[in-house]
């Protein structure tokens, strides 16, 4: 090989080399970094929703406007009772009888003693008869026939005390049978068959089936709202009837007891079936608008007046009243219906509202 060729093959690399190098520091080695894309920052709202008021539910029991404890006045053994309890009952059917051998025997001695007295009084009749037909022909006295006057007339009243004294027994005798003084529900038996009761002891306890009562124990700040003659509803849970009552008694607690009202309603619709059952008065806590929002809206004063704020930031004074489940219920003189209630941090808004000049409330 001649010096000239190699001399070309020596430059031909040279060139290549350079080229390459060339290419190596012209390569792009600039960062790519994907596209951000805007975030759009959603404004925190609450809209308040109406709902219906909060209250506060009470329990009682329907009772017969008027019920009886029966009672015997005489001491005696239960000797039969055809009924039962919870049974119905008609006015006049026997509830009870009682087995007294003592007035039994009265009874017994009471018309022996008027059948002396009424052949006592004939006999005595007799000879005033006889008496007077003497006289009629001078046979006798007159003083005979005035003692003969005398005796029959002392002997007709005896007849009349000893009936009025078989009457007594025989209404004692009475006495020891029960019966109905009107259609009801026996709610108790005091006594079974073969049991001794003495005279006074309630043995029967009978509840009229007309008009019926609910009586409700309620705290004071709930019975100031309700006065004698009020008219409120009530609901029996079994039946599911929502019935129309009046408020007729209103007791007041007792000094050493709970602050507790007695409360009596009376129920203007009612039957037979609903005696005993458990009835529930329902007491609205306001008669204001009443709505239900997210708890983040509420704000307070620093007097503590809770209230909302607009997107303008004007104040919607409200008044909290409970919780239904994880809201808050609140009530407001006007409407809120349809208004997007901020419920961003204090920290975000434009102006601190603890120091910042409030405007009016709503």
């Amino acid at each position: 090989m001649s010096f000239s060729q190699f001399t070309k093959r020596t430059l031909i690399s040279l060139n290549y080399l350079v080229f390459a190098a060339v290419l190596q520091g012209c390569e792009d080695k600039t960062e790519i970094v994907p596209e951000k894309k805007a975030v759009q920052v959603r404004h925190a709202i609450a809209y308040a929703v109406p709902v219906p008021p909060p209250s506060k539910v009470f329990y009682g029991k329907v009772q017969s406007s008027t019920g009886y404890e029966i009672a015997s006045f005489s001491n005696g053994r239960v000797e039969s009772m055809p009924v039962k309890e919870g049974e119905y009952v008609k006015k006049g059917q026997l509830l009870a009888r009682l087995y007294s051998p003592s007035l039994e025997a009265i009874v017994l001695q009471k018309k022996a003693q008027l059948s002396a007295a009424v052949a006592a009084s004939d006999d005595a009749q007799k000879e005033l008869k006889r008496v007077t037909n003497l006289q009629t022909q001078n046979l006798v006295p007159v003083a005979t026939l005035e003692q003969a006057q005398k005796v029959a007339k002392v002997s007709a009243e005896s007849v009349f005390e000893a009936k009025a004294s078989l009457a007594q027994a025989l209404n004692q005798l009475e006495d020891i049978s029960i019966y109905a003084v009107e259609d009801g529900l026996i709610a108790k038996l005091f006594a079974r068959e073969g049991q001794f009761v003495s005279a006074s002891e309630p043995i029967i306890r009978l509840e009229e089936t007309g008009k019926q009562k609910v009586l409700f124990s309620i705290p004071e700040q709930d019975a100031l709202n309700l006065n004698v003659g009020d008219t409120v509803h009530v609901l029996v849970r079994t039946s599911n009837q929502e019935l129309t009552a009046k408020v007729t008694e209103k007791g007041i607690p007792e000094v050493s007891g709970p602050a507790l009202f007695s409360v009596t309603v009376e129920l203007e619709k009612s039957t037979a079936q609903s005696l005993g059952l458990t009835a529930k008065l329902i007491i609205g806590l306001t008669d204001s608008r009443v709505y239900s929002i997210a708890a983040s809206a509420v704000r307070f004063t620093s007097e503590g007046q809770s209230f909302l704020l607009d997107d303008s930031l004007h104040h919607y004074k409200v008044n909290l009243l409970a919780t239904r489940g994880d809201k808050l219920l609140i009530s407001a003189a006007s409407s809120l219906e349809g208004i997007a209630f901020n419920t961003a941090p204090e920290s975000t808004l434009e102006k601190n509202l603890m120091i910042a000049k409030e405007g009016e409330y709503e």
